[in-house]
């Protein structure tokens, strides 16, 4: 869900409560503070709350705030990375210039997000911040095998995995033909950013 008021995130969340929805999923751009008055209402309702960890809420803190399941560890990886405030920084750059029709990079796929977080991977930090989620019970849902056309499309292990062979025809050209238009739309530097934050990450 999405809300520009903490009024508005209370009101969906009664509104989702009504219709019978068993959860609360968030997104990506919520305010903090938006972010936290839907946790806070939902609970109140019983409801538990999952999904993006919003650009602006560190995982550590959604975690503390009560969120019971992150997807595509955003914001975890960010995280676990010596450059998570740089890369929060340019983040809010990046949206407020689309906001206003600028051009400017997509905040979800950056590659030079990816290039920093495998770059500033720092286990001392990953491992504390898997501590808290741990302690929280906070579920992580990686979900992330949507990059992993580019990230290995160009490593014949990938392409050549003999488990293709019980696959039917068509599914297997048609990820053949993923694979061969995901390389053709990404820079070389792009492709390698994703291979390395996925071999990290052993996805």
């Amino acid at each position: 869900m999405t809300a520009g008021t903490p009024e508005e995130g209370r009101f969906k969340v009664d509104s989702l409560m009504a219709e019978g929805a068993d959860f609360i999923k968030v997104g990506s751009l919520l305010e903090p503070t938006v972010f936290q008055a839907v946790i806070d209402r939902a609970t109140e309702l019983g409801l538990p709350v999952a999904g993006h960890v919003p650009f602006d809420v560190l995982a550590s803190e959604a975690s503390e705030y009560g969120l019971k399941s992150m997807e595509h560890l955003m914001g975890v990886m960010e995280q676990c990375s010596t450059f998570d405030e740089d890369i929060r920084a340019d983040r809010e750059s990046w949206m407020a210039a689309r906001a206003a029709g600028e051009d400017a990079p997509n905040p979800f796929f950056e590659a030079s997000v990816f290039r920093r977080i495998s770059d500033g991977f720092d286990a001392d930090l990953c491992g504390s911040l898997a501590d808290l989620l741990a302690q929280n019970q906070t579920w992580q849902v990686p979900t992330l095998a949507v990059f992993r056309p580019g990230a290995f499309g160009f490593d014949s292990t990938f392409t050549n995995d003999p488990r293709l062979a019980y696959m039917p025809s068509g599914t297997s050209e048609e990820w053949a033909g993923i694979v061969s238009r995901y390389q053709s739309s990404s820079s070389p530097d792009a492709l390698e950013a994703e291979h390395d934050l996925l071999s990290l990450i052993h996805i």
